[in-house]
């Protein structure tokens, strides 16, 4: 896993725990089971997804 990578992991890594935190409840509460949104940065994509009542942050290559 390169620099870049786990930079990446390592920030879709905080926003989940941020979300899924007392802080980020208002955002998490906000979303539908089932529903995401993105956000893209220069090389990649953070797709924020609310599952089972968690938000689950993914980092995906390239745009969607």
């Amino acid at each position: 896993m390169s620099s870049r990578e786990k930079e990446m992991a390592r920030l879709a890594k905080l926003y989940a725990e941020y979300l899924n935190g007392p802080i980020g409840k208002g955002v998490l509460d906000r979303l539908k089971e089932g529903e995401s949104f993105t956000i893209r940065s220069q090389d990649e994509v953070l797709r924020f997804t609310k599952l089972r009542g968690k938000a689950v942050v993914n980092v995906m290559k390239g745009y969607p």
